[in-house]
């Protein structure tokens, strides 16, 4: 992969990690997700 790619796929990866720490955090922050309807 080249450089470029790497920077925009990386803070994908960092959006993603962020977005699962606060669902993490924040269970009922998760609203009418797939998530929610398992609990």
């Amino acid at each position: 992969m080249s450089v470029d790619s790497w920077q925009s796929v990386i803070p994908s990866v960092e959006a993603q990690i962020f977005n699962l720490k606060s669902k993490i955090q924040n269970p009922k922050s998760i609203g009418s997700g797939g998530e929610a309807k398992l609990r």
